[in-house]
């Protein structure tokens, strides 16, 4: 069943139940209110016959008044809910009644006569003339409200006007649903086609909706394309990121030996151990490149234990610090302070390397680049700037996505070093900012 039907079916029960709970609650009020109007019609009418009564009686001894006249002045009095009234005088032998079997057999029908007794109750109150008990007034009337034929054509006219106030709801609702249901299941159909482009280059374009768990969806679909695409791409390009992960611990180690060939540098403890820690580095990359470029969850695995953050930037930045070298760039490194935190140490020594590695390619020849690290409110904050070509703005606000490709055309790259820095940081608890101007350079910090 689509989404428009259920949406419509599910308009229909809501409105339907709504009439007739509002028709029941119309209903009960009306009849407490119609059943109060009898009741105090009833105690009127009671009211006027005992005085009417009263006042007859008053020439008793005379005798003056008619039978037939007050026949006719109590059947004045048949209305609902009386059905009857009977009076009887003692003394002059007089018995009128009225109503009894008349208004039976004029408004309930013969049908109803079993049933009349159970229908009606009678009351019956003294008449006294001068403390002498004379006679006595019997008023029959209608047990419950129901019973009378007014009650009956109010019935009949709530179930007919209930009818057709749920004929009108129901119309509406059918109409408010398709248009509501329209709109919702071209938005969701929209989506779908979206979807199901994940799996191709083309990109559609589709506008934010105003249902808020649509947009929910659409966000979480783009973020799944997103991770497709860099699936897919990594997949492509196992090697050539293989081979970009390795060429600097390689460059590193041959430039070294090559120093050391040509008696540069004396091959010392600190010159051996450089080489033990890229040899390890390039051990540490080739076994976990696939799981690396990963971004599905199934990244290498966050190991936190405690170490000292200076003497890992500073391992960083000696097996860079040749390199820079070859540009006459001035590196400087103002790591000092000894910082002991607990968190992963691949995963802030492989982001250092990669904003240094970043900061070599786009800063020209005689540059500076300076990393220092200092701690701030309590956390370990390390800091990369450098007096390159900078970014500008729109720049600023997607350096850190995946593929993006940089401005410069000499130093086009897979754009993955500063997405890893950042999924890398995030993954750790930690944050990292950039603050650039085009032409001032830049400056990366990363918080832990």
């Amino acid at each position: 069943m689509t989404i428009r039907k259920q949406w419509i079916i599910m308009l229909l029960i809501i409105s339907f139940i709504t009439v007739i709970l509002n028709s029941l609650f119309l209903a009960g009020l009306t009849k407490n209110f119609y059943s109060g109007h009898m009741n105090d019609r009833y105690e009127a009418h009671k009211d006027e016959i005992i005085g009417y009564l009263t006042k007859t009686l008053e020439n008793y001894e005379e005798n003056k008044y008619s039978p037939t006249q007050m026949k006719l002045e109590l059947m004045n009095h048949l209305d609902e809910p009386i059905t009857g009234i009977r009076f009887v005088d003692y003394k002059n032998r007089v018995d009128i009644s009225v109503g009894f079997v008349e208004h039976m057999n004029t408004h309930m029908g013969h049908r109803h006569m079993k049933n009349w007794g159970e229908m009606t109750e009678k009351n019956k109150f003294l008449l006294f003339n001068k403390d002498e008990e004379i006679g006595y007034l019997e008023i029959e009337k209608f047990i419950s409200v129901r019973n009378t034929s007014e009650s009956g054509k109010f019935s009949r006219a709530l179930m007919k006007n209930t009818f057709i106030s749920s004929f009108a709801v129901i119309i509406f609702s059918i109409i408010i649903g398709i248009t509501i249901s329209r709109k919702t299941s071209k938005e969701l159909s929209e989506t779908a086609k979206y979807a199901q482009s994940l799996d191709y280059k083309r990109t559609i374009e589709i506008k934010d909706s105003k249902v808020i768990e649509i947009n929910n969806i659409r966000r979480s679909l783009n973020e799944l394309k997103t991770k497709l695409q860099f699936k897919e791409k990594s997949r492509k390009n196992l090697i050539d990121e293989l081979v970009h992960q390795t060429r600097t611990p390689l460059t590193i180690i041959k430039t070294h030996l090559e120093a050391v060939e040509d008696e540069v540098i004396d091959l010392g403890e600190d010159e051996i151990d450089i080489l033990k820690n890229e040899v390890e580095n390039l051990t540490t990359i080739i076994s976990n490149i696939t799981k690396m470029i990963e971004v599905s969850g199934e990244s290498k695995e966050i190991v936190f234990k405690d170490f000292d953050l200076s003497q890992a930037v500073n391992r960083v930045c000696m097996g860079l610090k040749n390199q820079f070298k070859k540009k006459n760039i001035s590196f400087r490194v103002k790591v000092k302070e000894k910082i002991v935190i607990n968190s992963d140490e691949y995963r802030i020594s492989q982001s250092v390397y990669n904003i240094l590695t970043n900061a070599y390619k786009f800063t020209d020849n005689n540059g500076h680049v300076d990393i220092s690290l200092s701690r701030e409110d309590g956390k370990a904050v390390i800091s990369i700037k450098d007096d390159g070509i900078g970014m500008d703005k729109k720049e600023k606000n997607t350096v850190f996505e995946a593929y993006v490709s940089t401005r410069k055309k000499d130093n086009q790259g897979e754009g993955l070093g500063l997405y890893i820095v950042k999924k890398n940081i995030e993954d750790i608890g930690g944050k990292v900012e950039v603050i650039s101007e085009i032409d001032k350079g830049s400056e990366f910090r990363i918080i832990l």
